[in-house]
């Protein structure tokens, strides 16, 4: 993944926690799992992947 990529998955993974809080990783998760039922792969994987870093966002705002 190039870092323009991560950085931009970040920046939305974070959005979403700050409006969300701790659900974020599950509604993103969702996300993904409706995508991949219209059968949008592309679409499913960029979803999963901001889950991913919502789910690290989350967890460093409870260690913080």
């Amino acid at each position: 993944m190039q870092n323009q990529d991560r950085f931009l998955i970040g920046k939305v993974a974070r959005e979403f926690v700050s409006c969300l809080g701790f659900e974020a990783p599950a509604y993103l998760g969702e996300q993904a799992e409706l995508a991949a039922e219209q059968g949008d792969e592309l679409s499913a994987r960029a979803w999963r992947d901001i889950a991913d870093a919502a789910e690290r966002v989350a967890e460093d705002r409870v260690a913080a």
